[in-house]
């Protein structure tokens, strides 16, 4: 893979190792509202945003959402995560040392499927968020994945102010999901996907495909791109 001249991140389940959280807060919701939760229907369609997923869950038990329904359930699955990873952060020490090696080099931004108001206080905590360049959530697009316009944005605002603008093809996507990968891949980016429930293996989609985020991973895509 030709050397990466930006990295742009997944949020959840690619910097924040925060699945199992997200897996409760959801599991809790759906009882809350009377349906059963099916984790692997959950992971079927991982990385899109929750105003879709919620819909998914809600449509495959025959039950509508309401938009004030869907509204409460959305202000609840942030407040409920915002409360559950509170002064701490669920981002591994592997996943920090990646992002301190590629952010020395290249520029590196989030573009993620959650909301603003989670992402930054996990930065904040894990000690990254003067590493992050930009970030684009849910709150600032039209569309979330897998449209591209999450990732087209975050190189856009990347791009702000360069004298030479870096190419799609020149910059490399961490997914974790199916949908988060077909959305890098509609921006014409190259992407390495985390291997997991979230991401099919056998789409092909991912150019490679990792255990985990390393400094040592950082250092290979990156090696020649500063």
């Amino acid at each position: 893979m030709p050397a990466a001249r930006a990295v742009i991140l997944d949020f959840n389940g690619t910097v924040a190792q925060d699945e199992a959280i997200l897996l409760r807060i959801y599991e809790d919701l759906l009882r809350e509202h009377g349906l059963a939760f099916d984790v692997q229907e959950y992971s079927r369609h991982a990385g899109l945003p929750d105003r879709v997923m919620f819909g998914r869950l809600f449509e495959i038990q025959g039950r509508m959402l309401p938009p004030g329904t869907l509204d409460r359930l959305l202000r609840a699955r942030v407040e409920r995560y915002r409360s559950a990873v509170g002064d701490g952060h669920p981002v591994s020490a592997d996943t920090v040392a990646f992002v301190r090696t590629v952010a020395a080099q290249v520029p590196v931004a989030i573009a993620s499927g959650a909301f603003r108001a989670e992402i930054e206080p996990v930065l904040e905590h894990a000690g990254l968020a003067e590493l992050v360049a930009v970030i684009v959530s849910i709150d600032e697009v039209r569309v979330g994945k897998p449209d591209p316009e999450s990732f087209t944005t975050a190189l856009a605002l990347i791009n702000r102010g360069r004298a030479e603008e870096i190419a799609p093809a020149h910059t490399v996507v961490v997914e974790d999901a199916t949908d988060g990968v077909r959305a890098a891949r509609a921006a014409g980016m190259r992407c390495v996907a985390i291997r997991g429930p979230a991401y099919d293996q056998d789409s092909g989609l991912a150019e490679l495909v990792v255990d985990r985020l390393t400094a040592e991973l950082a250092q290979a895509l990156v090696r020649s791109g500063s």
